[in-house]
């Protein structure tokens, strides 16, 4: 961001200077067209003025009223939002997404569904929307709870030979209109100038979609706001504006992101979601990182504690067998502890090509961090700045799914070497 401030701060200074350049022809073309003395130089200035024309420099467009982006006041609704009972779903009937299921959400909250790529959150996502049923268990909204759903695909529904203002208008209409003034404001807060409304929907780049997308959300006034990944084509204006917007919102909000600077600016609580079924921390995300942290530190000491039981075992039993070598061959002896380490082997390479596997992955995907941090930081005039941070964020969230792999590999590794008979 500060990056392109700079760039902007020059740009701008070139088109001023520009703009200058060109008012001093213009000046001397219109005193001296009419004189015959001159009208050769009126004429060679006219073609400066025609280039500069061709070439001239746009400033990009710049969101400068974020104050105004204010999302629709929740209706009133009863204390319990959503509320699930030994819930589990699958497509299949045979294998589940999920099942046990169960937590709450209270009013005023916003929680942060936190878990890896295939654990169901988005599944999770629609259920509480109403657009799935769960398989088992139940789902309850709450009293005069409207939920406002915005999937991944959200955008998809948007009619696209529809203008934007058309789009726009009939959410606007549906939840009871207002003045025209009102309604152009909330365009232009949500980056749609006079020039872009007119635009059919289906010509609109993907964050221009997803903004429209937000707009005629927000103006159906819900209480229950359940967004799922709502960053993921937003540049960084309108990832500010959503961010600041859901700070000051008043209502409860559900949402799934990988983007954690966004997660930790919204969420009030983390529910986190694994293969064992879910938790909920009643604090935001980095009171959630402070608790894992905290509790991986107490199993790394339990596991500690059981490696000093296992090394005592370890010494009761090579005293036992120093009792019983008096019976048993040294022939005997090698072949009992071959017999031990065969019968580990398989599990040994097992964890050793995990290992071997994660910390590949973790330098194939360092590479390629590098290399796209390198387009943020040198870029070219063709870069994509959204598509370029979120391929940051998510090579940012591979490298930590696969070094948690490679601790847990080698740590448990470590341990069986350990173990292993010599």
């Amino acid at each position: 961001m500060k990056e392109r401030e700079v760039r902007y701060q020059h740009l701008k200074a070139a088109k001023e200077n520009q703009d200058h350049h060109r008012e001093q022809l213009q000046r001397f073309v219109d005193r001296f067209r009419a004189q015959a003395t001159k009208a050769a130089q009126a004429q060679s200035r006219q073609k400066l003025i025609d280039k500069i024309d061709e070439e001239r420099i746009v400033l990009p467009k710049r969101y400068t009223q974020s104050g105004r982006l204010r999302l629709a006041e929740p209706p009133p609704s009863g204390i319990e939002m959503f509320r699930c009972e030994n819930l589990g779903f699958s497509y299949d009937g045979v294998k589940k997404v999920f099942s046990g299921l169960e937590f709450n959400v209270t009013r005023g909250d916003k929680v942060a569904l936190i878990g890896y790529n295939g654990l169901g959150k988005t599944t999770l996502m629609r259920i509480m929307a109403g657009t799935r049923e769960p398989t088992e268990g139940k789902a309850v909204i709450g009293h005069n709870v409207v939920p406002g759903y915005l999937s991944q695909e959200f955008a998809e529904t948007i009619p696209p030979d529809l203008t934007v203002y058309r789009n726009a208008k009939n959410a606007w209409d549906a939840r009871g209109g207002g003045p025209e003034k009102v309604f152009r404001n909330q365009l232009g807060a949500f980056g749609f100038d006079e020039n872009d409304v007119e635009k059919p929907a289906g010509v609109l780049s993907g964050g221009e979609k997803i903004r429209l997308a937000f707009l005629r959300l927000f103006f159906t006034a819900p209480n229950l706001l359940l967004l799922d990944e709502p960053t993921t084509h937003l540049d960084l204006d309108g990832r500010r504006l959503l961010e600041d917007a859901l700070k000051k919102y008043k209502g409860t909000i559900f949402l799934v992101s990988h983007d954690i600077d966004f997660v930790r600016a919204v969420a009030t609580s983390v529910l986190e979601i694994t293969r064992e079924g879910i938790r909920q921390f009643p604090g935001g995300y980095d009171y959630y990182c402070e608790k894992k942290a905290a509790e991986g530190s107490g199993v790394r000491g339990q596991e500690s504690g059981v490696r000093g039981q296992g090394a005592g075992a370890r010494g009761q039993e090579s005293g036992v067998r120093s009792q019983e070598s008096g019976q048993l061959s040294k022939k005997e002896l090698r072949q009992q502890r071959a017999a031990e380490r065969a019968k580990i082997a398989p599990k040994l390479r097992e964890l050793k090509n995990r290992v071997a596997a994660a910390e590949k992955k973790i330098d194939e995907l360092q590479k390629a961090l590098d290399e796209a941090s390198a387009e943020l930081f040198n870029p070219k005039p063709d870069t994509d700045f959204a598509e370029a941070n979120r391929k940051v964020r998510t090579l940012q969230f591979e490298i930590d799914r696969y070094t948690a792999d490679w601790e847990e590999a080698a740590t448990e590794l470590e341990a069986l070497e350990a173990e292993k008979p010599q």
